[in-house]
Formats: structure tokens, sequence, C-alpha cells
């Protein structure tokens, strides 16, 4: 079932125009390209993918109002080698509604944020 809604989520990422007003929103991090895997260092690219479908789960739980958004994300890279800009996608069958999300992290002098952007009809 959770392959079937990835797929589904995948499929309606990739065919549906997002025309719903944005909504930005900034949150600290540490650094994305870093994680562990079973004790193991992950990729940068992987590491990133996650760190951004946290991000996305933590500001789509705080749009609604919710303790925790536990729909699957799907989070790729723009571009391979920027890990640091992804997109993510997220639908819901029971709303029968879609999203997309842009996340992007910044590092400053201050440390990591997250700046994620929802396009979609956004509920709350």
């Amino acid at each position: 079932m959770k392959i079937l809604a990835e797929i589904l989520a995948v499929c309606v990422f990739g065919t549906l125009a997002f025309t719903a007003t944005s909504h930005a929103a900034t949150a600290k991090v540490t650094d994305p390209r870093v994680c562990t895997i079973k004790g193991t260092a992950g990729a940068p690219v992987y590491c990133a993918s996650r760190a951004a479908k946290a991000a996305v789960r933590a500001r789509m739980a705080a749009r609604t109002h919710n303790p925790r958004w536990n729909l699957t994300v799907i989070c790729n890279a723009e571009v391979v080698s920027q890990p640091l800009h992804q997109n993510c996608g997220f639908h819901s069958v029971r709303l029968r509604q879609s999203w997309g999300a842009t996340v992007t992290f910044v590092h400053s002098a201050a440390g990591w944020t997250a700046r994620v952007t929802i396009k979609g009809p956004v509920p709350g």
C-alpha cells in the first residue's frame, strides 16, 4: 500500500500544475547533507532528501495545526549535484488534494536553515 501511495504521489506530482498561493517558512536545521543510516554515513543527496521530507512534514503539521503530518512525502534534488535544493510532492486520497513543495537549505554564520515553500491547496 505504501508503494502504491508513493507511485500515486509521483504520478500526481508530475502531471499536475500547482497554481495556488505559496506559503513559505524557514526552520533551523543541522547540516542536511550529513546523516547516518544504521550507523553508516549516508550519501549527501540521500541525507538532504531525508531532511527535506522532515522539513515539509513539520511545515504541514504546523499549517494544519496537527501534531504530525503523516502523508508520504517524496523529495528529489532538482539537480543531483545540488542536493540543497529539493522538489517534493505528496497526495492525500482522503482529502482529494495534492501538494508540491520546494525546500532550499541555506547556510549562514548562524547555522543552517530550511526554506519550505508549499505549492497547492494548503488545508488549514
